[in-house]
């Protein structure tokens, strides 16, 4: 509950944070400019929800991971 009211004390003093690790935002931050993710994925009206204080936060919000090539989730190794 105490989170929840500092949250909301937070957004009404126009503190910015970013989306994955709520990290206040100073001066710069990353945004996500695909059009498709910004009409079908991103949808505060503020935009709050696409403000990331790092790549690495815009990377695991899009839980984007680096692979090895035959180790896919989901790969059989000679299925067509």
């Amino acid at each position: 509950m105490e989170s929840e009211l500092k949250g909301l004390l937070e957004k009404n003093n126009n503190t910015k944070r970013c989306a994955h690790c709520d990290k206040e935002l100073k001066e710069n931050y990353f945004k996500v400019l695909e059009n498709f993710l910004q009409v079908k994925f991103y949808t505060d009206p503020e935009g709050e929800d696409n403000m990331f204080c790092s790549e690495e936060c815009v990377l695991k919000s899009l839980f984007v991971e680096e692979m090895t090539f035959g180790k896919e989730i989901g790969f059989k190794k000679g299925a067509d």
